[in-house]
C-alpha cells in the first residue's frame, strides 16, 4: 500500500510543495533549506460581502429567450440572455500569509523531504537538520519543529498579499489582516480588478505564532530572530471574523486566535502531535487499497516522469490514498466546503476565483467521500447547500419569477446564486445555467442512501429538495410530448446552429433533463420513505414519466442537444450529456444497454484527452460501462507528469510534481474524480445490487480493498487473486441485500453488526 510522497529536492514553486490541512487551516510546505516557506490559507478568507442580486426584467428576458428558441432562433435567444441575464462574479478565495523561516547555512547535502499520508506530517532532512510539520484538527494549530546537531541562527517572519500589519506582544508575532470588500472582478471585467479595502467592511483575520527554543529570541524589523538554537518549535494559529453567512464579522478573531495558541502551548507539541496522529490516522485507515505492487524506490516525481509508469501499479494505490488524504485535509466537520483548490491557494487572483464551481467541480470534490466512509467530511457540502437554498430563493424570484430556489454555475462563501458574468458571450460558458441547485440536491439524497439517517432526510434533505423541485416545476413546459426546461445550455459547450452560427442556447439538453429527472426521482423516493406529500410526489411522478433526457442520434451517440447540431469542439472537456451514466443512475449496462452503448460511442468521440477533472470524470464513466482497461488507461493519463511551469489551459491535464491535479493550472477536483473512478473499478451499487469487481483491469491480478461503504450503509472488504474472490459485508442495521459477483446474483440477509463472508 502506497502512503507516502517523497523527493530529493526542495520545492521551487507552489506546484511542487506539499499540502497540509485540518479542513480550514491549510499550508503548502516547500521544504526549503536556506529559506523555508509555508504558504498559509484559512478557508474563510474571501473577498467581498453578502450582496443582493437583481437584474431588471430578467424574468421577461427569460420568457423572450424561450419564445425565440421555440421558433428555432437559438443565437437570437442567446443574444437576449447575454444582454442582461447575468450579475456579479463570485468572490475570490484569498491567500492568508506566508510563514518564512530563514537559516544562516551556506551549503547543504543529503537532502530528503516527504509527506506521510497516514499521519499527515511532512518531514525534511538535510545536513544534520531535521524538521517536521503538521496541522492539528483537534487543537486547530500548525506545529513546525526543527532539530539540528549544530547551533543555528534563524529568522522567522509573516507576510501577506492582503492588507496587514505586524505586531509583537507577549512574545507573540501577530499578523493582523483584512480581506478586500470590493474589487477582484466586476460586471465589466472577469479578472484582476484592483481590490478596495474598508475598515468596516470585509472579513478580517489574525495569524499568530510563538516559538519555543533552546536559543535566545528577539524581535527586530518585524521578524523573530533566534540565535544559537539547536532546536525550535513554532506554534501557529489563525482565525477570521467570519462566523457564518449572516454573521461575517461576528468573531473576535484576535482573542480566539491567541486562545488557540496559548492552549496549544500549555498542552505541548508532543501531546498535540499524538492527538493529531490519532485523529487523522484513525479515519485515514478506515479504508485501504493494496494491489500488491512492486516496491519502486524512486522519488514520486521520477515515478511520474517514467515513460513506463503503466507498470507501476503503486501509483494507482498512491492516487487512491492521496484522494483520501486530501479529503480529510480540506473538508472536515465545521469547516467550509472544499473549493476549486481545496483550501490551498497562494494567489491574490486565483484561477476562476478558486470558487465553488457547481457545474461539475464542487460535486466532484465529494464523489469519493462517502465511499471512503468519511461521513463527517461531507458535512461542509451539506452546509453549502443549506446556504444556497436560502440565498437562491431571491434568485429564483428575481430572475425567473419562480417558486423555490435555484443556483447557477458558480457560488462562494456568500451564497452567490445568480448567473455569473459580465456583458460578454458567457451564456455558453457558465452564466445561464440554473441547474447547480438540482445537481447539488442529489447529494443530499446520496448522503441518506449511504448513512440511512432518516432524521437527516426528514429535517434537512427533503425540505431542501422539495424547494428545489418547486423551482423546476415553475419553469418546465410540456412541449412535443415531454416536459422541458427551455431554453437551456450544456455547460461550457456550444454548437453550430441551423443558421450556421456559433451558439450554446437551445431548446433541450440531455444534462438539463437528466438532472431534473434525477432530482424529481430522489424527491419521490424520499417522500415515500417518509410517507408524506402524496399529492406532491404524484405530481413529480407524472413529470418523471414524461421527461426523456437521452435520445440516440443517427451516428449511435447520445444527443447532447435537442438536435444533431454540428459540434463546435468535438473533443470538448465536459461530458455533460453523460450525467445520467455517472454520477446519475439513469443509464446502466444492465437496465439500458442501448443507452450504455450510445454513451460508449459518445465517450470514444470525445477522446481520452482533457483537463485534469475531465479525465477524472471519464474514469468514472468508463468504469460504469464496465470497461476497466479503458478506465485504467485514463487513470494513467491523469498521472501524466505536468511541468510545474505549465499553467496554460488545454486538453493536457495530468499531475504536477506534488501529485496535485493539473487542469492545468492546479485544480483539486481531478484528484477526487480519479479516486472515485478507482473505487468504481472494484465496487458499484447499481440496479439495487452491490456489484463486486465489475470493471477490474486484467493487471490487477491480486489485491485487497478494505472498509469501503456502499449505499445502504453496508461496509465491504474485498480480497481477490487468480483463485477467486472473498467479500465481507457488515451493516449497522439488519437488512436484506443483493450482491452480484462473478456474474451471479446472491441474496444476503444481514443482521445488525454481523460479519458475513462470501467466496
Amino acid at each position: 500500500m502506497e502512503n507516502k510522497l517523497w523527493y530529493k529536492a526542495e520545492a521551487t514553486c507552489f506546484e511542487e510543495a506539499l499540502p497540509l490541512g485540518n479542513g480550514s487551516f491549510g499550508a503548502m510546505v516547500y521544504g526549503g533549506t536556506k529559506k523555508e516557506k509555508l504558504s498559509l490559507n484559512l478557508d474563510t478568507l474571501w473577498s467581498g460581502k453578502k450582496r443582493t442580486y437583481i437584474s431588471e426584467n430578467a424574468s421577461e428576458l427569460f420568457k423572450k429567450a424561450q419564445e425565440l428558441v421555440l421558433l428555432g432562433k437559438n443565437s437570437e435567444a442567446e443574444e437576449v440572455l447575454i444582454r442582461k441575464f447575468y450579475n456579479m462574479w463570485p468572490a475570490y478565495y484569498l491567500p492568508m500569509a506566508d510563514l518564512i523561516i530563514e537559516r544562516d547555512i551556506k551549503t547543504f547535502d543529503c537532502y530528503y523531504r516527504d509527506l506521510d499520508l497516514e499521519k499527515a506530517i511532512t518531514k525534511t532532512t538535510f545536513n544534520t537538520t531535521e524538521n517536521e510539520c503538521f496541522i492539528s484538527y483537534p487543537d486547530k494549530v500548525l506545529i513546525f519543529s526543527e532539530n539540528s546537531s549544530t547551533p543555528q541562527n534563524i529568522e522567522i517572519s509573516l507576510m501577506s498579499l492582503l492588507k496587514y500589519e505586524i505586531s509583537f506582544k507577549e512574545n507573540t508575532l501577530i499578523l493582523s489582516g483584512r480581506c478586500p470588500y470590493k474589487g477582484g472582478s466586476t460586471l465589466d471585467a472577469a479578472f484582476e480588478v484592483p481590490y478596495i479595502y474598508d475598515e468596516n467592511e470585509g472579513i478580517s483575520f489574525t495569524t499568530a505564532l510563538k516559538v519555543l527554543t533552546d536559543g535566545s529570541v528577539s524581535f527586530e524589523n518585524s521578524k523573530l530572530k533566534i540565535t544559537s538554537a539547536k532546536n525550535f518549535t513554532i506554534f501557529t494559529a489563525a482565525e477570521s471574523s467570519f462566523k457564518d453567512l449572516y454573521s461575517p464579522y461576528a468573531k473576535n478573531h484576535e482573542n480566539e486566535c491567541l486562545n488557540i495558541l496559548n492552549n496549544a502551548l500549555s498542552k505541548g507539541a508532543i501531546k498535540i502531535k499524538e492527538d493529531h496522529i490519532n485523529d487523522f490516522e484513525s479515519q485515514y485507515k478506515l479504508t485501504s487499497l493494496n494491489l500488491h505492487s512492486s516496491n519502486i524506490d524512486l522519488p514520486t516525481d521520477e515515478r511520474l516522469k517514467n515513460p513506463n509508469k503503466e507498470n507501476d501499479l503503486g501509483l494507482v494505490e498512491l492516487l487512491f490514498s492521496y484522494g483520501k488524504y486530501l479529503t480529510l485535509s480540506s473538508s472536515r466537520k465545521g469547516t467550509q466546503t472544499s473549493n476549486l483548490q481545496g483550501i490551498w491557494n497562494d494567489k491574490l487572483y486565483a484561477p476562476w476565483w478558486s470558487c465553488y464551481a457547481a457545474n461539475i467541480n464542487t460535486q466532484m470534490n465529494y464523489w469519493p467521500t462517502l465511499r471512503f466512509n468519511l461521513d463527517e467530511c461531507y458535512e461542509p457540502l451539506i452546509s453549502l447547500i443549506k446556504n444556497i437554498s436560502e440565498t437562491g430563493k431571491e434568485t429564483a424570484k428575481n430572475y425567473y419569477n419562480a417558486e423555490g430556489f435555484c443556483a447557477h454555475g458558480s457560488t462562494d462563501i456568500w451564497g452567490h446564486t445568480s448567473p455569473t458574468g459580465g456583458h460578454w458571450d458567457y451564456a455558453h460558458l457558465y452564466a445561464f445555467w440554473p441547474l447547480a441547485s438540482g445537481w447539488l440536491c442529489t447529494h443530499l439524497f446520496e448522503y441518506f442512501e449511504y448513512t440511512l439517517d432518516k432524521e437527516f432526510l426528514k429535517n434537512t434533505a427533503y425540505p431542501i429538495m422539495k424547494e428545489a423541485c418547486k423551482f423546476y416545476l415553475s419553469l418546465i413546459t410540456f412541449i412535443d410530448g415531454e416536459y422541458l426546461l427551455t431554453p437551456t445550455v450544456s455547460p461550457e459547450n456550444r454548437f453550430i446552429d441551423d443558421n450556421n452560427k456559433d451558439t450554446a442556447v437551445c431548446k433541450k439538453t440531455a444534462m438539463t433533463q437528466a438532472i431534473i429527472k434525477e432530482l424529481f426521482t430522489d424527491t419521490v423516493k424520499s417522500a415515500e420513505i417518509l410517507n408524506i406529500d402524496p399529492d406532491f410526489r404524484s405530481d413529480l411522478q407524472e413529470k418523471i414519466d414524461n421527461i426523456h433526457p437521452h435520445v440516440i442520434g443517427s451516428d449511435g451517440r447520445i444527443l447532447e442537444w435537442d438536435k444533431e447540431y454540428k459540434e463546435f469542439e468535438v473533443d470538448h472537456r465536459h461530458v455533460s450529456h453523460l450525467f445520467g451514466l455517472f454520477p446519475g443512475n439513469q443509464i446502466t449496462t444492465e437496465s439500458t444497454p442501448n443507452l450504455a452503448e450510445a454513451a460508449k460511442k459518445s465517450l470514444n468521440t470525445r477522446g481520452d484527452g482533457g483537463t485534469g477533472w475531465s479525465l477524472g470524470w471519464k474514469i468514472n464513466l468508463w468504469a460504469r460501462l464496465k470497461e476497466g482497461e479503458r478506465a485504467l488507461k485514463l487513470i494513467f493519463n491523469q498521472l501524466k507528469f505536468i511541468e510545474s511551469s505549465e499553467k496554460e489551459i488545454g486538453l493536457k491535464g495530468g499531475s504536477y510534481t506534488n501529485l496535485l491535479d493539473a487542469h492545468p493550472p492546479f485544480q483539486i477536483d481531478g484528484n477526487f474524480g480519479a479516486a472515485s473512478g478507482i473505487l468504481e473499478l472494484f465496487i458499484q451499487h447499481e440496479c439495487g445490487k452491490i456489484k463486486i469487481l465489475p470493471a477490474l483491469p486484467s493487471v490487477f491480478k491480486k489485491g485487497e480493498l478494505k472498509g469501503i461503504k456502499t449505499k445502504g450503509n453496508v461496509k465491504v472488504d474485498l480480497k481477490w487473486d487468480e483463485k477467486g474472490v472473498e467479500a465481507t459485508f457488515v451493516s449497522p442495521v439488519s437488512q436484506d441485500i443483493l450482491v452480484e459477483i462473478g456474474g451471479k446474483v446472491l441474496p444476503l440477509s444481514l443482521k445488525a453488526n454481523e460479519i458475513r463472508k462470501i467466496f
